[in-house]
């Protein structure tokens, strides 16, 4: 599978662009002018792509084979401050919108932003949100999480159970699609835009925001700390996502579960 999944993916943050735009950015293999209008909507508008030599993140020669033509508009909308934009590898139209964020995008003046570029696929990195088991062999993390997984069209929920058997604390995860992902634990949200950059070049974005105000020094003090530890697992992490491909990625994946999410994920990818 050689194609970028079908699915809503993060083109930029709108405090990187302006009304006095366009803005330039590559996606999918392809150079995007995204604006914005009067009401502040996006508009993301193919200007050029590049043919299989000339991709200047590997040579998976596909790009040649992309439908989008320049000057094609992308379905496109903002999500908590983000820009997202539709692709499907056969000019598709969405097969779905993203949903409402459910708090307050002023939070994001608190949020911390985590990036790193890599080689992988969207699915390495959902493989993780799936299987938490993960997490004694790759974090250390002494207590073996529960996680209960339900799958629900494009959309997959997951609740892992992190502190102990009795299950008393809970991570909820959304994964809206191969590039949205929402995550809550406690008081913290993570946003997590898995972004193909080809189809074997990744880019990673996560947005750390705290659920609520700083009402205290203490407060803010956890934030950090929560930071601090997830920039360390973000890096665990990506030392096992990178140069990993199908079906290689088995050390930490237990059935039936993973089955079930690559033959999700095999229904976004044409061919």
């Amino acid at each position: 599978m050689d194609h970028v999944p079908s699915g809503w993916f993060r083109v930029c943050g709108v405090e990187e662009i302006s009304k006095d735009g366009p803005h330039t950015f590559e996606r999918f293999g392809i150079r995007l002018a995204v604006t914005l209008d009067a009401a502040c909507e996006p508009s993301v508008r193919v200007l050029a792509t590049e043919d299989a030599a000339g991709c200047p993140h590997c040579a998976c020669g596909e790009l040649g084979n992309i439908p989008y033509k320049r000057g094609r508009v992308l379905p496109a909308c903002t999500r908590a401050g983000i820009v997202l934009a539709w692709y499907d590898h056969g000019g598709l139209k969405p097969a779905w919108v993203p949903s409402p964020v459910e708090w307050d995008p002023t939070l994001l003046i608190d949020a911390v932003s985590l990036r790193s570029v890599f080689d992988s696929t969207p699915e390495t990195v959902l493989l993780n949100y799936v299987d938490m088991r993960h997490f004694c062999s790759v974090h250390g993390n002494i207590v073996l999480p529960r996680v209960a997984v339900n799958y629900c069209g494009h959309c997959i929920e997951v609740v892992t159970f992190l502190d102990g058997p009795n299950g008393d604390g809970r991570m909820r995860t959304k994964i809206e699609g191969p590039g949205l992902i929402y995550q809550r634990w406690r008081r913290v949200i993570n946003m997590v835009f898995p972004i193909p950059l080809c189809p074997h070049r990744l880019e990673f974005v996560c947005w750390i925001i705290p659920t609520e105000p700083f009402d205290s020094p203490e407060r803010e003090r956890d934030f950090r700390n929560y930071v601090e530890r997830a920039s360390i697992g973000m890096k665990e992490d990506i030392a096992i996502w990178h140069h990993q491909r199908l079906p290689e990625i088995t050390a930490y994946c237990v059935e039936p579960e993973i089955k079930k999410l690559r033959d999700w994920y095999r229904s976004l990818v044409p061919g």
